[in-house]
C-alpha cells in the first residue's frame, strides 16, 4: 500500500492508505495545501514526494515545524504539506 499524509501547521495529520497506481491527481494535492504546489521533497532519496503551497509565505500561512521535520527541509515550511510515499513512478 502507499500513503497520502497530510501534516497541517497546527501538527494535526491524516493518513490515507491507497493503491500504489492510485496517485492524489493535482487538484487532490492543490486541495490538500490550499493552492498551487511547490515540491518540498529535495532531501528525500526513498522515492518519497512531498508538496507545500508554492505561494505560503506571500500569504502568511504559519509554520509547519513537524512537516519541515518529517520531510528533512533545511528552511522552514509554511501551511499544509502533503507527503506521498510508495506510489509508482509517474509515466511522462
Amino acid at each position: 500500500m502507499a500513503t497520502v499524509t497530510i501534516i497541517q501547521p497546527d501538527g494535526s495529520t491524516t493518513v490515507e492508505e491507497r493503491d500504489p497506481t492510485n496517485r492524489p491527481t493535482l487538484e487532490e494535492m492543490q486541495k490538500a495545501v490550499g493552492g498551487y504546489i511547490e515540491p518540498v521533497d529535495a532531501m528525500m532519496t526513498d522515492g518519497t514526494v512531498a508538496y507545500a503551497n508554492e505561494e505560503g509565505l506571500l500569504i502568511g500561512m504559519p509554520p509547519n515545524p513537524k512537516a519541515t521535520e518529517a520531510v528533512n527541509w533545511p528552511y522552514p515550511i509554511v501551511g499544509p504539506v502533503i507527503i506521498m510515499r510508495g506510489f509508482e513512478e509517474e509515466e511522462e
